[in-house]
């Protein structure tokens, strides 16, 4: 898998055809070459998802271990065709988040004792082990993010309950700041050490981005309830949804302005969740994955039935789920590529 090419618009367009007769979209020429969908596997059990993929085509996500107990699943590490199993911190489920582009870096979160279904813990995996990132204070932690720099970004219980977003250097959990009343949640990090999420106050839900200058709230479109800000790029650009009464909206925050993404034919939103250093934007409408470019959103190729892209690399390589069944079940991690 080290020579997959670049999903060019030629090939985006290529995909709308195959996927014209189920979301209506507009038929591309002939002549482009298809994108493929690719069947991950998964470590045992009936269901996978696939959260993150650097530029080495290394893919990490969750799946069960057991087709029989759907809420045994352990984080995953996915390279040329080997799913491997990262196992957990001593309980009964894990999932890993963000992988780093040296590859030598995973992060996620992991139950922490035997039988606990509650109490989890952030993680960095490096050197073939899980190493509990701790939290700030109260009883839970969750990784969503991790740079070349060996940064993790993430959110955690504080010792009054309320979450926290973090940052986690050289061994030290540092509250980004958030007012004891608000609610802040991390969701991603890119090389810079630039993190971005979103901060709740009562019902109102703010995107922010911080950075080495503090923190930077980003704007929510007029009339929507709030807003999130899921993945960054290298270049800051930051891609997220809002949330209103008509629905999820996907939009790309650059430049000081936000773009807002639309949707794809028959479908009422969408979700953007991931981006590339191109600004080649990833996520979901009702039921399809899609990629944005340049103005354009197009579907991708499903398994069987609906599908969710959650992050794309700088070679074009989009990573996900789509269902395996007629009736939406039993997804599957899966890779997208020319």
């Amino acid at each position: 898998m080290r020579n997959i090419k670049w999903i060019r618009p030629a090939v985006l367009a290529a995909a709308t055809t195959a996927m014209a007769g189920l979301t209506g979209a507009t038929a591309a020429p002939a002549s482009a070459a298809p994108v493929r969908v690719v069947d991950l596997g998964t470590l045992g059990g009936q269901f996978s998802a696939a959260t993150a993929i650097n530029d080495r085509g290394q893919v990490v996500g969750r799946s069960s271990i057991d087709p029989d107990v759907f809420s045994a699943q352990h984080a995953f590490r996915w390279e040329q065709g080997r799913m491997a199993d990262l196992g957990t911190l001593g309980g009964f489920a894990s999932s890993a988040t963000g992988i780093n582009e040296r590859g030598d870096a995973v992060v996620g979160w992991s139950q922490v004792t035997p039988g606990d279904s509650g109490t989890t813990h952030a993680f960095l995996w490096r050197a073939g082990r899980l190493i509990d990132l701790g939290t700030l204070g109260g009883g839970a932690s969750y990784a969503t993010g991790v740079n070349d720099r060996y940064e993790v970004a993430g959110f955690s219980e504080t010792s009054n309950g309320i979450l926290h977003a973090f940052v986690w250097r050289a061994g030290r959990l540092t509250d980004l700041g958030t007012p004891d009343d608000q609610t802040s949640i991390a969701t991603a990090i890119n090389n810079r050490g630039t993190i971005v999420g979103e901060v709740r106050a009562q019902m109102n839900s703010v995107p922010v981005l911080w950075g080495r200058g503090g923190r930077t709230d980003l704007p929510v479109p007029a009339g929507e309830f709030g807003a999130a800000a899921q993945a960054v790029n290298d270049k800051g650009e930051v891609a997220g949804y809002s949330f209103g009464p008509a629905g999820n909206s996907a939009f790309l925050w650059r430049d000081g302005q936000v773009t807002a993404l639309g949707t794809l034919p028959g479908s009422t939103g969408a979700r953007a969740l991931g981006i590339n250093n191109d600004g080649q934007v990833v996520g979901n409408t009702d039921y399809d994955a899609f990629v944005w470019q340049s103005g354009q959103m197009t579907a991708l190729p499903r398994l069987v039935s609906t599908s969710s892209a959650a992050d794309i690399n700088n070679l074009g390589q989009v990573v996900g789920n789509s269902a395996t069944t007629a009736d939406g079940l039993n997804p599957h991690a899966v890779l997208w590529t020319q």
